[in-house]
């Protein structure tokens, strides 16, 4: 069984970004369909993702919401630091339920994942 880490750094504001996820919540759909061993991790300004998928009326949630359901106990966490220090999106993962990753007020390591045999797909 294949181990994959899909780590989502994309802006949620911009066409660049809106495509980057697309792709990454159907990538991680599709594994998780085949079985596969997956996590979804949130990083850099990744995280602002996850208040986007906080509110209901947002477009991307209204459009994509369901598949993010889908996927959303893959969701390993978000960056202690991006989600709190940096673009203040933590009562939107405090609400979803999304772990925080790393030391308080510092970044998550992905270095474990690596040691642990995961092959790491950026988005």
């Amino acid at each position: 069984m294949a181990k994959t880490a899909i780590i989502v750094l994309a802006a949620s504001d911009t066409p660049e970004g809106r495509g980057r996820m697309v792709h990454a919540i159907h990538a991680a759909r599709e594994l998780k369909t085949a079985g596969e061993e997956i996590k979804m991790l949130f990083e850099g300004i990744g995280v602002t993702w996850l208040d986007a998928f906080h509110k209901a009326d947002h477009p991307f949630t209204q459009n994509y919401g369901s598949v993010f359901e889908e996927i959303k106990d893959t969701i390993e966490g978000a960056c202690n630091f991006c989600t709190t220090g940096r673009f203040e999106v933590g009562d939107a993962v405090e609400t979803l339920g999304i772990p925080l990753l790393g030391p308080e007020g510092g970044h998550y390591s992905l270095g474990n994942l690596v040691a642990n045999g995961y092959q790491i797909v950026t988005f």
